[in-house]
């Protein structure tokens, strides 16, 4: 499965210094937008996907590099990134591949580095299809055998004995964490190939709250963890976002909170809204637990992509969950972080623009 028009962005401020890449380029079948300036770049991905950005870096625009890596978003991890520069050379940790424009001047010697380069794109693009494809295919048959297991326990084809039902039950969580697993990777791809959307409402936030908590409160309970509410919380104000993307970002969060928390402890929770004058600007929820905290270090990367914290407890999990909230809440044009406090225990924070002002 290989994709046979690969889309490419040209960043070139100067197009006349960059000509043997673009005849180069013309050579190979491909779908290339050539622009001038970062702003453009960005709006670019903002709108669609693209499996290559190359990046002519010039005195003029070498001191933007840090903005436009920065401001790529989920872009940065899906997309190819070639930076060509004589001059000004950034720093290794930007670009996937570098190179130096005085070391490659024979119009051959381009071609079989970028044939080269094109070609590990057109297998990566293959490798998220098929990704997509799989998991697409595999959730009919986990939900059957969820369905066909349900009947089992619930005695629909004869009694079964406690060793029995003791297999059945730990089947079904089997099977429940796959279509976790399942349906996380599907919102990453989905998010990645640029075709998750949201659909924002308006609805009261506490309101939300209290139906994350309740989905979660068996989990809570046999731990007596209690859930505290704080700030202006009793507004209980409206908000207008997606409504189930939110819905799955703090389930995440509080459910994390719940099984690093250690017996009777308590989860506290605040809401609030950020003022400019007399307007709101953002809304933001404070979740704190009192668990063992994340290193300094891993506040870093805790929201990357298949990274898991490294503590004592017994959790298990795919390092997706807070990858998945981090995409969710930028799609909000929001922001989501973590700080460990003093007193142990550390705090997520997020905070999301009011799309307008609440009634």
């Amino acid at each position: 499965m290989i994709i046979e028009i690969p889309k490419l962005v040209l960043l070139s401020p100067e197009p006349e210094q960059f000509q043997m890449y673009l005849d180069t380029l013309r050579d190979f079948r491909v779908e290339l937008c050539m622009v001038n300036t970062v702003e453009e770049v960005l709006e670019k991905f903002t709108l669609g996907k693209y499996e290559m950005l190359m990046v002519h870096i010039t005195p003029e625009n070498e001191n933007q590099m840090d903005y436009l890596i920065g401001h790529l978003g989920i872009a940065r991890e899906t997309t190819l990134l070639l930076g060509i520069y004589r001059t000004a050379r950034p720093g290794p940790d930007k670009f996937d591949f570098l190179l130096n424009m005085d070391d490659y001047t024979h119009p051959q010697m381009i071609k079989e580095l970028l044939q080269g380069i094109l070609s590990i794109t057109q297998k990566v693009k293959a490798q998220t299809d098929l990704s997509a494809m799989l998991i697409h295919d595999m959730r009919s048959p986990l939900q059957s055998i969820l369905s066909y297991t349900e009947l089992l326990q619930n005695g629909v084809f004869g009694e079964l004995n406690k060793g029995q039902m003791q297999m059945l039950g730990n089947s079904l969580r089997l099977t429940d964490t796959l279509l976790e697993l399942m349906s996380e990777l599907g919102d990453v791809l989905r998010f990645e190939n640029k075709s998750f959307h949201i659909r924002p409402t308006v609805f009261p936030i506490k309101t939300l709250l209290q139906d994350v908590i309740q989905a979660i409160w068996i989990q809570a309970d046999k731990k007596n963890i209690k859930f505290s509410f704080s700030g202006a919380s009793d507004e209980n104000f409206d908000i207008l976002a997606d409504r189930m993307a939110l819905f799955r970002v703090l389930s995440n969060l509080l459910t994390n909170a719940v099984q690093y928390s250690p017996q009777n402890s308590v989860i506290r929770i605040e809401i609030g809204r950020s003022y400019n004058g007399d307007a709101p600007i953002c809304f933001y929820i404070r979740i704190t637990d009192s668990g063992p905290g994340i290193s300094e270090e891993e506040t870093q990367i805790i929201f990357d992509k298949f990274y898991r914290v490294h503590s004592g407890s017994a959790k298990k999990g795919f390092g997706l969950g807070l990858y998945v909230a981090r995409l969710f809440i930028e799609a909000h044009k929001g922001k989501i972080r973590v700080n460990n406090n003093r007193e142990g225990g550390c705090t997520f924070h997020i905070s999301i623009p009011f799309g307008k002002s609440p009634e």
